[in-house]
């Protein structure tokens, strides 16, 4: 049940900071 629950939360991780650096990125172009 824990690895379960630690495999979701690293996924959902990984995720959230894949799109905080994508968002980040695509500012960077915008204002370039």
């Amino acid at each position: 049940a824990y690895q379960a629950v630690f495999g979701f939360l690293a996924v959902i991780t990984v995720l959230a900071l894949s799109v905080y650096v994508w968002i980040d990125d695509v500012q960077t172009q915008d204002m370039a």
